[in-house]
């Protein structure tokens, strides 16, 4: 019977890894995301203009070891937050998280949407989307 050869042989029994020549290889690591780029694009995604200010789209995340902007998820902002899902306290941590990531005062952050579903849209009230989105940027999100 006919061993199969493993990656972890020694060289000369088993495939040989392919090779590129030396001008293939990057000459320097690839730069982070900047204006335009796609981090952007997703922090625009997840912030939208809404009629009484800045519509925040989030996936909340409750029971977390501690309160945090956790970065993006998709066309989403992921928000963890200790307090459980229980008669709303989650959802207000969640504003608070808000409010203190976009340098505003928590009474200016509401909930829109089904405090149910992990998947909400919270409002800032007096935001531009714009302002949101340049704040959130320099709170380091993404």
């Amino acid at each position: 019977m006919k061993r199969r050869q493993r990656g972890n042989e020694p060289a000369g029994h088993g495939p040989t890894p392919p090779t590129s020549p030396p001008s293939a290889l990057p000459s320097a690591p690839p730069t982070p995301p900047t204006s335009g780029s796609g981090v952007e694009a997703a922090i625009l995604a997840c912030v939208r203009a809404s009629a009484e200010g800045a519509a925040v789209w989030v996936k909340a995340v409750p029971g977390a070891r501690r309160d945090e902007v956790a970065g993006l998820l998709g066309d989403r902002l992921k928000v963890r937050v200790a307090a459980p899902p229980e008669d709303g306290r989650a959802n207000a941590a969640v504003g608070r998280v808000l409010a203190a990531a976009l340098g505003v005062q928590a009474g200016r952050v509401r909930l829109s949407s089904d405090g149910a579903n992990p998947l909400k849209v919270f409002v800032v009230e007096g935001l531009s989307a714009a302002e949101a989105s340049a704040r959130l940027r320099a709170g380091g999100v993404g």
